[in-house]
């Protein structure tokens, strides 16, 4: 499953780009992007890959092994846009073309270890995710339906706006007592 980006949304505060917008395009490009750590995997003493993700998908950041970083805490990650070595390009993502480099971290939150992985790969028992339905949340498979539902309700509003029709209340459904009546 995998976001679309609105190339419409524009970046503000304390971001200069959103993850998942980031293209070979943008090559060379020093850019602040803001997100949640999804994966860190480490590679070798002083150096670690980092997922950052945030609503419109996830991009990899080299970082410094060194630092503290773990899953769910809020970053700024401040680095130069560069192609993936030969060998190394996801294609399983929109942004699998590039990596961020010679990374500055900023942590702006920190966060409990979750009581289950987000990621799509993990079977979680349902009753830990109804218990935790804060963190399932911000699961792909949750975001794609948040998403879904949200433009199915939205077409059908803009084209009645478009048409001139008013959304409204009927004076009746807006009456308490309008089920008693008799």
């Amino acid at each position: 499953m995998s976001f679309t980006t609105d190339e419409s949304l524009v970046p503000a505060g304390l971001r200069s780009a959103y993850c998942g917008a980031l293209r070979a395009a943008d090559t060379g490009r020093t850019v602040s992007v803001c997100g949640w750590l999804a994966r860190r995997r480490e590679h070798g003493e002083h150096l670690a890959f980092v997922d950052l993700r945030d609503h419109t998908g996830i991009i990899q950041c080299v970082v410094d092994g060194a630092r503290d970083l773990r899953s769910e805490h809020v970053l700024r990650i401040t680095g130069t846009v560069r192609l993936r070595p030969q060998g190394t390009v996801n294609p399983g993502l929109s942004t699998g073309e590039v990596e961020l480099g010679e990374c500055e971290v900023e942590v702006l939150s920190t966060a409990e270890p979750p009581p289950f992985s987000l990621d799509a790969r993990s079977e979680t028992d349902e009753a830990v995710r109804l218990r935790y339905r804060y963190l399932d949340l911000r699961t792909d498979r949750m975001q794609y339906n948040l998403r879904l539902r949200a433009a199915g309700e939205q077409c059908p509003s803009q084209d009645h706006g478009a048409a001139g029709v008013r959304r409204g209340r009927d004076a009746d459904a807006l009456d308490a007592d309008a089920g008693r009546r008799t």
